[in-house]
């Protein structure tokens, strides 16, 4: 009788341990399955620092930092007559000096380098005889400051021309010590510059001119690479460096406000671009165009840039920023706290307004009123 007793015993025994080994592998499987890239869970610490999911409509304000840069620059690159290497002579302008007219820059290789109002840039050597449209505002300009070109038709560069320009030249400080040159047919010519060389005489469509990178007397010239000096016009623009995710709400043609914190000065401004393509830290350029009309900022400044943001259409969830945990992969998580435990969740980013981003749980739905891992007490006190 204690025999047959003793087998159920046994059966029972054999299920109960088979029973728990195969409870003991489903929890491991379900772990593993928690574990997975898109969700995990977690005992909730004690220690833990949280903020809520909230929902807005809202956008709220958007800032930025931005530089004011020229929306023009021009480096000056005087060519050799003969090839010759490329000496600095003279520097008649200094660093940040702001030119409000045609100016005398300095010389190089003994020849001046002079700057004026005009729409064509000089692209080519001109000599006597020869014509052309750029000759005709060449001649637009000297008559414009008050030298004539005459006798000299409209277009041709001839005798007047070139007087006009070396009464231009030393009516702005330039004192020539060139010789009198000679005609292709070698017969002995009056002009001063019987060649004119380009970028001798520079046009830049407006005034005012900051001048930036001028080099000292005896430089040698390297090309493009080491330019005589640099030139930037106005209008200026402000130049914000913004993330991916902070310029998917902006729009050209959006207004904003830029003020100088050490001034109070501001400034209306117009959202003029967005780049397509990321900077080598990953970032967007977003250019606004500050006013034609009254004082502008300095070249450099560094201004804080506010777009005031309406409603929106729909509504979304946003969390603190610091919230955000991204794995090495390049993928967003949420570490969100829910009955009494932590759940790892993927997540898809969107805007992002004033330390705050908009969140879309992917395979783990998220909801408003909930709360986010933010941090740990120990964390706090680290840090």
């Amino acid at each position: 009788m204690r025999k047959s007793e003793s087998r159920p015993r046994i059966a029972r025994i054999t299920f109960t341990v088979i029973t728990a080994a195969g409870l003991v592998s489903l929890g491991y499987v379900l772990k593993q399955g928690a574990n997975s890239p898109q969700t995990s869970k977690r005992i909730i610490d004690s220690k833990l620092i949280t903020a809520s999911i909230t929902q807005t409509s809202s956008l709220g304000s958007q800032v930025f930092r931005g530089d004011v840069t020229s929306g023009f620059s021009s480096p000056i690159n005087p060519p050799a007559a003969d090839g010759s290497k490329l000496v600095v002579t003279e520097v008649s302008v200094h660093n940040d000096q702001k030119l409000y007219g045609p100016a005398l820059l300095g010389s190089v290789n003994l020849l001046p380098v002079f700057v004026m109002q005009g729409t064509i840039p000089s692209f080519r050597n001109i000599t006597e005889g020869e014509r052309g449209v750029d000759i005709s505002e060449l001649q637009a300009a000297l008559e414009h400051l008050g030298f004539s070109t005459a006798p000299d038709p409209r277009g041709l560069y001839s005798v007047g021309t070139a007087n006009a320009i070396s009464t231009a030249l030393r009516h702005y400080g330039f004192v020539p010590s060139l010789s009198v040159g000679v005609q292709a047919n070698g017969q002995p010519t009056t002009l001063q510059y019987p060649t004119l060389l380009a970028t001798q005489l520079n046009f830049i469509k407006s005034f005012p001119l900051l001048v930036s990178n001028a080099l000292q007397t005896g430089t040698i010239l390297q090309g493009t690479t080491s330019p005589f000096l640099t030139l930037s016009s106005s209008p200026y623009v402000i130049d914000c460096a913004v993330s991916p995710n902070e310029s998917q709400n902006l729009k050209p043609l959006e207004s904003a406000t830029a003020t100088n914190d050490v001034t109070g000065a501001t400034w209306k401004l117009t959202l003029r671009s967005i780049s397509n393509s990321l900077d080598e830290n990953g970032l967007r350029h977003v250019i606004f165009a500050l006013p034609t009309l009254g004082l502008s900022p300095q070249l450099g400044d560094n201004l804080r840039v506010t777009i005031n943001g309406g409603a929106a259409k729909e509504k979304y969830l946003v969390v603190p920023i610091s919230a955000i945990y991204t794995s090495t992969d390049g993928r967003n998580f949420l570490n969100v706290v829910s009955r009494g435990k932590v759940i790892r969740t993927e997540v898809r980013l969107g805007i992002e307004v004033n330390g705050l981003i908009e969140v879309q749980g992917k395979d783990f739905k998220i909801h408003a009123g909930e709360a986010v891992e933010i941090g740990t007490l120990s964390q706090l006190r680290r840090g």
